[in-house]
């Protein structure tokens, strides 16, 4: 629920909880919340003593003394400490009596849930706090000095403690129990740090991101995901404040009480080394707050705007904003309904430093030409096409629109392109399988060693080549055929057409040799394939045995008893075919009986029998066709 109370003459808008979907406006002269009153959060540097510098006794005794206000004085207290499912974290239960303490242990209901940090010292109960100089705003100093890494993720941090400062003189510097020093000291109590992590807090405003920022001026990474966070007013756009005052979106997406200058040399100055930020899920960014902000940090190199509703950027960027977007060697575009990739590759088409692009989860259904030399996909600065995403090795494209693989031979352009993810497509979906479809890609793009974050063995690379010649080789070999047979200007183009979908079936011809017929016959694995329409012919007298008196036999009339047609599978052993002639002839165990096979475009000719006299072959080892002949001579 999204609170915001109107006081006359001055405006203050109070919001700690926002939703998207409702909102409350109370305006009334007399009513509404104090400023002196109301708790915005707390200061970035008493997030960090009672984190990294006040023991587990200290954080407990600081919980529970409120608590202990209102109980008898004569009640003791114990504080049971058990282990707590969220990370880096520990329960604590308060009880009554060191009985009832114990009682309730970890699978009882504790009357008081705590909560303590891990970070800090554990501490000791018999020790007085007081006189701890390792714990608290004494040991501030030694403890936050050797952080490299601060992580302040849920909680409550709106902003720092206020500083003497020479964007803002006339403010005077706060103080708080639990720091030792006055606001806008952090460069001294925070020399090591480089990785700030600030999401899911309650800063609303760039400027307040900035006061910490510039105290802290060799910071390297920064994250404030998950903050509803109000750019300043820009100076270069003139602004009524009493109609911006009246316009609720106006106030919701910028800081229209900061002075627009002063605020604007702030940010300018305040990122000096900052080379990764990452913004992901901040409900007010949009391109033009993304074209300032990349204005204001001059070393940036990793960039993430995931899970923004950004859509598609605009082309009208300004030169030093174009320059710092395309210096990046990482960009995460996760889920921010781009629903094509010109325009953006149109801006980083000519960066010779991105290695990293995540594309994944957007609506994207085909890549544009990268080896267009026209000015179409290359607007700015570089206009020589080789020169698109040199040094691009990663490739996230996971959940797009693709329909077809034509996508995959504009990749073949990226030469360093070693890891693609790809799954998720509607053309997987549409392959026989998800194994068929893997191979199809790791086929078409010859230097890919990573698919989908699975490595790429020489085995399966040599296999998903050679099913890909044998899929495609019947078609390559009817455009072949016919370019060969006839020069004219259709078959050439059909050939060459042929090559425009499969840009690398020549390359793999050339490693693994070219297909031939036999190979890019389908094999139908049916048991009705398999079946075979043989001629069965009994011949009772031994003497018959030539072929060319079989031959005159065989042309003679006949008992129709001696002639069967019948079907059967080519994988029958000579053994079982026996059996079953002794049933269709109605044939004595006693008789005794040997079988010769001959093609029916052989008959009359001499010395063409062949005998089937080893039990354990198959039919199909023969090579017998339909309507082929089997004499049974008893």
């Amino acid at each position: 629920m999204l609170m915001i109370h109107e006081l006359v003459p001055v405006s203050f808008w109070f919001g700690l909880l926002f939703s998207v979907l409702s909102f409350t406006i109370h305006i009334c002269t007399p009513k509404g919340s104090r400023p002196s009153k109301v708790s915005l959060g707390t200061s970035l540097e008493e997030a960090l003593v009672y984190r990294y510098a006040v023991c587990t006794t200290c954080q407990l005794e600081i919980q529970t003394s409120l608590q202990s206000r209102e109980k008898p004085t004569g009640s003791s207290h114990n504080i049971l400490v058990h282990e707590c499912t969220q990370l880096g974290h520990l329960n604590s239960y308060l009880g009554s009596t060191a009985e009832e303490a114990e009682y309730f242990g970890t699978h009882g209901y504790p009357k008081d849930t705590l909560r303590v940090e891990l970070y800090t010292n554990p501490g000791t109960y018999h020790q007085s706090t007081s006189h701890d100089e390792l714990c608290g705003a004494d040991a501030a100093k030694s403890c936050l000095n050797r952080l490299n890494s601060v992580s302040l993720s849920f909680v409550p941090v709106y902003r720092a403690l206020y500083g003497k400062s020479d964007f803002f003189p006339d403010r005077q510097p706060e103080y708080s129990p639990l720091w030792p020093s006055s606001g806008g000291c952090l460069d001294q109590f925070l020399s090591s740090l480089c990785h700030l992590e600030m999401s899911n807090c309650l800063l609303s405003k760039w400027t307040e991101i900035a006061e910490i920022c510039i105290q802290i001026p060799w910071l390297k990474s920064l994250n404030v995901s998950n903050n509803r966070i109000r750019l300043p007013v820009s100076p270069k756009e003139v602004h009524d404040k009493q109609k911006e005052n009246e316009c609720l979106e106006s106030r919701l997406l910028y800081d229209i009480y900061s002075d627009p200058v002063l605020s604007e040399r702030l940010c300018s100055n305040a990122f000096p080394q900052l080379s990764q930020l990452t913004l992901v899920k901040c409900s007010l960014l949009n391109w033009k707050s993304i074209r300032r902000i990349l204005c204001w940090m001059p070393s940036l190199q990793s960039l993430s705007l995931a899970y923004n509703n950004l859509g598609n950027p605009p082309i009208d960027w300004e030169e030093n904003a174009i320059e710092v977007f395309q210096k990046l060697t990482e960009l995460d575009l996760t889920h921010i309904n781009l629903t094509s990739a010109h325009q953006l590759f149109a801006l980083i088409g000519a960066s010779k430093c991105l290695n990293s692009l995540l594309l994944n989860y957007n609506e994207i259904a085909d890549i544009p030409n990268l080896n267009d030399h026209s000015k179409h996909i290359c607007q700015i600065h570089d206009k020589d096409s080789s020169h698109l995403f040199r040094y691009l090795n990663t490739l996230g494209l996971k959940n797009n629109l693709f329909t077809n693989w034509n996508f995959v031979n504009q990749l073949l352009h990226l030469s360093k392109l070693d890891h693609l993810m790809v799954s998720g497509c509607p053309v997987f979906e549409n392959s026989v399988n998800i194994e068929t479809a893997r191979q199809e890609v790791i086929a078409r793009l010859p230097n890919l060693k990573m698919l989908d974050r699975v490595e790429i063995t020489p085995e399966e690379r040599r296999g998903s080549e050679l099913d890909y010649l044998k899929r495609y080789g019947a078609s390559w070999l009817n455009c072949y055929k016919s370019d060969q047979n006839s020069k004219q200007n259709n078959d050439v183009k059909l050939l060459e057409e042929f090559y425009k979908l499969h840009p690398v079936f020549a390359r793999l011809c050339d490693k693994h040799g070219a297909p031939e017929i036999g190979e890019t016959k389908p094999v139908n694995r049916s048991i009705k394939a398999g079946l075979l329409s043989l001629i069965f012919i009994l011949q009772h007298n031994k003497n018959n045995g030539a072929t060319n008196k079989s031959s005159s036999r065989s042309s003679s009339p006949m008992d129709k008893k001696d002639r069967i047609q019948k079907q059967i599978p080519s994988q029958m052993t000579i053994n079982h075919l026996r059996m079953m002639i002794r049933r269709l002839f109605c044939l004595s165990p006693k008789t005794l009986f040997e079988l010769y096979a001959q093609s029916g475009r052989h008959r009359g000719i001499v010395n063409t029998e062949i005998p089937l006299d080893v039990d354990t072959r198959e039919i199909g080892f023969y090579n017998l066709e339909n309507d082929d002949y089997i004499f049974i001579r008893i």
